[in-house]
């Protein structure tokens, strides 16, 4: 049975790594570049890596090809051949930058899920409490039914399981229109469902002009994206 990969977020500050001598930068690289990958690993096959800030990251460090490899399954490169000293200090720091991520670990991602959650509970319960009493009218009494109220009808599961669903560009485009996607989430569209309207959103159109590029009978009479202002 294979070993998890030991949390090593605190193993090494970016200020000693700095100091390392070229012997011991290859090795780091070769050793925590190694635990890096081992992580990436556990995120894609716990179904985390779309809401792991850390893996997309490293997305973005292969596509780039900056010491990284494979935009579908990043990995960290571990060899250091043709490197310059300077080189190997950044492709080091690359990787100590990602150990320093909460979300370089399911379980850091669980907790970064949990946090947007709540905050995705309080944040609707409030505006919706103060719809229905005029701002700066509702009570916490107020806000705690809505609150309730909003829980029994997206739960956490669901929640993570829409923003879970996002490839890593996506995840980036919601995280840009977040209220959009809570509407969506909160009446009942699938992850898939708010994937494809988000790829419209990716495709280089203007703001103003996206309206135009979503189906009416997509989303029914009621389109979430048509609300005046929204990308004001």
């Amino acid at each position: 049975m294979a070993s998890k990969p030991r949390n090593t977020r605190q193993r090494i500050t970016a200020e000693v790594l700095n100091k390392y001598t070229e012997a011991q930068l290859d090795k780091y690289i070769e050793q925590m570049g190694k635990s890096a990958n081992r992580h990436l690993t556990a995120l894609e096959k716990e179904g985390a890596s779309s809401g792991s800030k850390a893996y997309s990251y490293v997305q973005g460090l292969a596509h780039d090809k900056a010491y990284a490899a494979h935009t579908e399954r990043p990995r960290f490169r571990t060899t250091t051949t043709g490197e310059s000293f300077q080189q190997k200090k950044a492709h080091a720091a690359e990787i100590q930058r990602f150990f320093s991520a909460k979300t370089h670990t399911v379980k850091g991602v669980e907790r970064a899920y949990e946090k947007s959650y709540k905050t995705f509970v309080q944040n609707r319960a409030k505006y919706a409490a103060e719809e229905k009493k005029g701002i700066g009218r509702a009570t916490k009494a107020d806000i705690m039914r809505e609150a309730e109220r909003i829980r029994g009808k997206v739960s956490a599961s669901d929640f993570n399981q829409a923003w879970g669903s996002f490839n890593s560009d996506q995840y980036e485009k919601a995280k840009q229109i977040s209220e959009i996607v809570a509407d969506l989430i909160e009446e009942g569209y699938s992850g898939s469902d708010i994937g494809r309207a988000l790829d419209e959103y990716g495709t280089g159109r203007a703001e103003s002009e996206y309206m135009e590029l979503i189906d009416a009978g997509f989303y029914g009479e009621d389109n979430p994206f048509e609300e005046e202002g929204l990308f004001d």
